[in-house]
């Protein structure tokens, strides 16, 4: 037995906020790649710095303000990737809370579906994999350069201050890393299927 209220006829205001919400949804998914490309550029920074910089590997612990305020500068590099990855999991998280409200708020069963599917959470097996597949390329190719980033950063600072607890650090930081940027995007794009009283067919 369906229980839910009969849903009010939507006026002229709910299509201009049905209209808004969608392109407010598509400006913010257009956002991440362009905060991936600005990472990759990132990377590529650091790979042209590290190459024209042979020099620095030869300086070990003389701790003088240079030598520091290099380091400093090395480690600023990884807390800019991660700061990017923030805010691209935030372009969508917010996109994800539209998605949502869009879905529950207009009587539109093609968006709704449309909704379904793109989230990853739709009752047909076909998409729902193809969502599975798109995700963890998302995951691979946003986290895995953070990573890279980190684990080049410590290599460096190892072999500047001769210190294995620096390696251990970048190791540690790495796979925690890895595992919040997984579960962050499990709750973005969830597996599970919807309730067949609501499915849109098969």
């Amino acid at each position: 037995m369906n229980n839910q209220r009969p849903r009010e006829p939507l006026g002229e205001f709910d299509l201009e906020l049905y209209k808004s919400l969608r392109a407010e949804s598509a400006v913010y998914l257009e956002k991440v790649p362009a905060l991936w490309l600005q990472k990759f550029i990132l990377i590529g920074g650091l790979l042209a710095f590290l190459l024209t910089q042979n020099e620095s590997f030869e300086v070990v612990g003389d701790g003088d303000a240079a030598d520091s305020a290099f380091d400093v500068a090395l480690l600023a590099i990884p807390v800019l990737a991660c700061l990017l990855d923030a805010k691209i999991m935030e372009y969508g998280l917010h996109a994800r809370v539209i998605s949502e409200f869009v879905e529950n708020a207009f009587p539109f069963e093609r968006s709704k579906h449309w909704e379904r599917t793109l989230w990853g959470y739709s009752d047909r097996h076909f998409e729902r994999q193809l969502v599975k597949l798109r995700s963890a390329t998302t995951v691979l190719v946003t986290v895995a350069p953070t990573t890279l980033i980190v684990m080049l950063d410590s290599i460096l600072l190892y072999v500047r201050r001769e210190n294995a607890w620096i390696m251990i650090a970048g190791v540690v930081f790495s796979l925690a890393y890895m595992s919040v940027a997984i579960f962050a995007v499990r709750m973005v794009w969830p597996s599970r299927n919807v309730d067949p009283a609501h499915s849109s067919g098969t």
